[in-house]
């Protein structure tokens, strides 16, 4: 029989539980925990939102989590969506409609004028009513965007030269036509 206060012990330490012949086996890790995933594990969940353009997202009213913006596979921005009402679908539509919501900075302004051209994903963390899933995904987000250091999560002024950039980059990428 497993003893209870050695359990409760393993408990405290990061890393996996794995009972094996009545025997606890605890494989440690190096990596922390955020929630009940590492960091690479979280990494991994991310799953595209189609037609995020048009359509309002039922089916993420009440998750929570984080969502990124992606040009061409590139990752431009990371947000987090946690709020009770809406959550992440309020978020995602506050990029897509014609409201200030979501433009009220230079990189949801470039979102909102590319939409049609950009793809969404998100990484459900958990439900509205778990405020340890919420806790979660705030924590996630800077970790998330310095893992991946997206070009519009950045200061404001820097922003506006990487949007005329990325702008200067689109307008050379047209054909020309006579």
């Amino acid at each position: 029989m497993i003893n209870p206060t050695l359990w409760a012990g393993y408990g405290r330490l990061r890393g996996r539980f794995t009972i094996i012949d009545k025997e606890i086996i605890m494989t440690t890790t190096d990596a922390p925990l955020y929630g009940d995933k590492t960091l690479s594990e979280w990494d991994r969940k991310w799953e595209p939102v189609p037609n995020w353009q048009k359509d309002y997202q039922d089916d993420l009213k009440y998750r929570v989590g984080l969502y990124r913006f992606l040009e061409n596979g590139r990752i431009l921005l990371i947000g987090v969506g946690t709020a009770e009402h809406g959550a992440l679908a309020k978020r995602i539509s506050d990029y897509r409609r014609p409201s200030p919501s979501g433009r009220r900075c230079h990189s949801g302004q470039y979102i909102y004028e590319n939409r049609h051209r950009l793809q969404v994903e998100v990484m459900v963390v958990g439900d509205v009513n778990n405020e340890q899933a919420a806790i979660t995904a705030r924590e996630l987000k800077p970790l998330m965007i310095e893992r991946h250091k997206p070009e519009l999560n950045v200061p404001a002024d820097v922003i506006a030269q990487k949007i005329q950039c990325l702008k200067s980059s689109h307008i050379a990428s047209q054909p020309s036509y006579p």
